[in-house]
């Protein structure tokens, strides 16, 4: 009869012990979810939207920790906060990906993502959506007190809502040996011949316009001929009857 009782209690403790140890494999139950398309392997039923991030990051998902996390569901997605628990399941799937930020462009809106961006990636990302700027173009942005030009490669803290400007960097030329400033890289005769006329230059708009050649010849240029400019470019503007 003791022994009964010793053998039942011994099982009774045993039993315990067993429940004790299938909560602590419940409490660290091992899922598998899906971040980008990778999978990433989280410990515990529950965990935050930062926990799910740095869980990636650490198994090789190229992601950062500012990213945003929403996880896909069949009608759409919903954004997860930081510090939101999440209940976790088997094939969860989940997208993080930088936040698009709004600047302007000449007044035009352009998306980029991220928080930093290099001049030539907001020049780029503004051709690709439709403002007509060209790469070569300079690159201000607009301040209160007036403009900070940025380098091509220079990087740009992005927030919502930064102004930039984007235009062509002028040109100085000469006609009949005075200095004429050009607005940009690609002009056609009549317009070299107008800026000349406003800037003091005495031809007149029925001038032939010779571009003077490093091999000391000369080539016409038609009024409607488009001319690649650069700095100090000679032209010669001569009476018709005057060029021979």
């Amino acid at each position: 009869m003791e022994f009964d009782e010793i053998k039942g209690q011994g099982s009774e403790k045993h039993a315990g012990e067993g429940t004790g140890h299938e909560k602590h494999e419940h409490k660290n139950h091992l899922f598998t979810v899906s971040v980008n398309e990778h999978p990433v392997k989280l410990l515990g039923h529950t965990t935050t939207g930062t926990k799910i991030k740095t869980a990636a990051i650490e198994q090789g998902v190229d992601i950062q920790l500012n990213f945003v996390l929403e996880e896909d569901l069949p009608d759409g997605a919903r954004r997860i906060g930081n510090d939101e628990e999440v209940q976790l399941r088997e094939n969860l799937r989940f997208t993080a990906r930088e936040l698009a930020v709004t600047v302007f462009v000449n007044d035009q809106p352009v998306k980029l993502l991220g928080h930093t961006a290099t001049g030539v990636e907001i020049k780029t990302a503004a051709i690709e959506q439709g403002v007509d700027i060209r790469l070569n173009f300079v690159l201000e942005e607009d301040l209160p007190d007036g403009a900070r030009r940025i380098g091509n490669d220079e990087e740009v803290q992005l927030r919502e809502n930064l102004r930039f400007t984007a235009r062509e960097l002028p040109v100085t030329v000469f006609v009949n040996d005075q200095p004429v400033i050009l607005p940009g890289h690609l002009e056609t005769g009549a317009e070299i011949k107008t800026a000349a006329i406003a800037q003091g230059v005495l031809i007149q708009p029925n001038f032939v316009l010779l571009e003077e050649l490093p091999n000391g010849t000369s080539r016409n240029v038609g009024d409607g001929d488009k001319v690649h400019l650069r700095d100090h470019l000679r032209f010669a503007a001569l009476a018709p009857d005057d060029n021979s």
